[in-house]
């Protein structure tokens, strides 16, 4: 007698499995240190290497300018020979917004503090930031920056105050320069979820693949990826949104990425790369 009901609806498919038979490029690369299946990679230490996404630095007060910034009577500018802080005038990533902090002194004036860098769209912005009286605060800028270039401050009543460039909690959107694309199921290892290290990844740089998302998602719409991880999340998940909160993301928007399938709960959906054109 043919069977003609089923007790459970198949999956769509598996995570890390390929979604279509369509045009695309995988790669294979080493695993530095335990690289679990369908997540984002990012490159690793060598050129042949791929690892799971670190969690970003912590917000830092002085992580680009950490001394020798004082209020003038005169503007002061400073550049990247003056970034003596932790990341300096380094690469940021993820591309975080910019802070600078001012002492409580009389000779902080009412006044501005310009930042310029470049985004990740390789862009150089300039974002303008209010400096109130007296000091004593720390301002959060709003644009991401993968690079610092330099900080302007207007004239103020003296030599007195003192300021920090830092980095803060936002991060700005990622794209195929640093991810290489998603890790594949390897048919070879039925059981597997992690590749340990040194052994072959299977990379998806261009095409479709069906990934474990942490949330439901809309076809067409933008991949997030996580960075910050507590609990049972993973580094490198898939997502539809930034989660976290208002100026402090859990995930960096991918570029070169979209849903490719509607899910209406968390699960196994479909994702479309092209990570070199990201």
């Amino acid at each position: 007698m043919p069977q003609t009901s089923y007790l459970t609806a198949p999956a769509i498919g598996l995570n890390g499995s390929p979604a279509d038979c369509g045009i695309k490029k995988d790669l294979a690369l080493a695993a530095e240190g335990t690289v679990p299946v369908g997540i984002a990679v990012v490159r690793g230490t060598a050129e042949e290497q791929v690892k799971q996404p670190a969690a970003p630095a912590a917000a830092s007060a002085t992580a680009i300018i950490a001394s020798g910034f004082a209020t003038a009577a005169t503007a002061v500018t400073k550049g990247t020979a003056d970034a003596n802080g932790a990341i300096g005038a380094t690469r940021i990533w993820p591309p975080r917004n910019l802070t600078a902090t001012f002492s409580s002194h009389a000779d902080v004036d009412a006044g501005t503090l310009l930042l310029k860098g470049i985004t990740p769209a390789g862009d150089v912005v300039e974002e303008t930031l209010y400096v109130p009286d007296a000091g004593n605060t720390t301002l959060v800028g709003k644009v991401c920056f993968e690079y610092f270039l330099e900080a302007r401050l207007s004239p103020m009543a003296g030599v007195g105050g003192a300021v920090t460039i830092g980095i803060g909690t936002d991060m700005g959107p990622i794209s195929g320069r640093d991810v290489v694309g998603a890790s594949m199921y390897d048919s070879g290892k039925v059981t597997q979820t992690d590749y340990a290290e040194d052994d072959v990844v299977s990379v998806r740089r261009k095409g479709n693949l069906f990934v474990t998302s942490e949330t439901v998602t809309t076809k067409g719409e933008p991949v997030w990826v996580r960075f910050v991880a507590g609990g049972a999340e993973v580094r490198g998940a898939f997502r539809k949104d930034a989660d976290g909160s208002a100026g402090a993301p859990d995930a960096c928007l991918l570029r070169g990425a979209r849903w490719a399938r509607t899910i209406t709960a968390a699960g196994v959906s479909e994702i479309e790369l092209d990570l070199a054109a990201g």
